[in-house]
């Protein structure tokens, strides 16, 4: 149980080099199923969420606090500390008035009732962080992020070499 498994997408000879690009570390979640018929061996796997939904949060009541600082104060009582939070320069933070978890809820059941209420999105990424991205953030107005990305690459119907008479 809880073997560690990495996927990479491989890019081949890039200038002499080959690159391994991180996709997703996931988690068996079970001993593999064998079919010895078929010769085939099944492993289930689930990224980190498994351990949030294992342990029992904290019981909590607070008031006035931040998303961020609830989240904070329940991945560190778990002492989980590979967490980033993600906004938009000058976003205001949502406030909740009162945060209260309670009795036998798992750290996962109140991350998901943060997320849903606060419009959140909570992840792991490909290297195993928890990442908690604003509505904002995710989908930005011009004026709050511009876009930053370029396409690169050839146009296939410019180059002769990819041109198919029919």
């Amino acid at each position: 149980r809880h073997v560690q498994f990495k996927f990479y997408e491989v890019v081949v000879d890039v200038d002499g080099w080959d690159y391994y690009v991180p996709i997703k570390t996931l988690y068996s979640d079970a001993f593999p199923k064998q079919d010895l018929m078929t010769k085939r061996v099944a492993i289930n796997l689930r990224d980190l969420y498994w351990y949030l939904e294992s342990i029992t949060a904290p019981e909590i009541l607070m008031t006035e606090v931040s998303v961020s600082s609830a989240v904070s104060l329940l991945l560190d009582h778990i002492g989980f500390s590979n967490y980033t939070f993600k906004r938009v320069a000058n976003e205001k933070e949502t406030i909740i008035p009162y945060f209260f978890v309670g009795p036998d809820k798992s750290v996962a059941e109140v991350l998901q009732d943060l997320a849903i209420s606060t419009q959140t999105a909570m992840f792991f990424d490909e290297y195993n962080n928890f990442v908690m991205m604003s509505k904002d953030y995710i989908m930005p107005t011009v004026q709050q992020r511009e876009t930053t990305f370029q396409l690169k690459g050839r146009d296939c119907r410019r180059d002769r070499r990819w041109t198919r008479n029919w």
